[in-house]
């Protein structure tokens, strides 16, 4: 899939905060994409994918092997 084909895939979650909502995520559509987007890391060879009750989504990805040494990159 294309960049721009994930990107028109992302967008079309409603995803609109609520500022009432007193909870995060404040829109069932935001943790709807989380659960999207933590199946597309699994496919993708992500490991470690956690997705909180907070909507908070992380995985890591294994270093390329001879480069375990250099800094890690962290994606927010």
């Amino acid at each position: 899939m294309r960049a721009y084909d994930r990107f028109l895939e992302y967008v079309s979650y409603p995803t609109t905060s609520d500022p009432t909502a007193g909870r995060t995520p404040s829109s069932e559509g935001q943790l709807v994409l989380a659960k999207a987007l933590a199946k597309e890391m699994v496919a993708l060879g992500f490991e470690e994918v956690v997705l909180e009750k907070t909507g908070i989504l992380r995985g890591s990805i294994a270093a390329t092997p001879c480069l375990e040494n250099v800094p890690a990159l962290g994606l927010l």
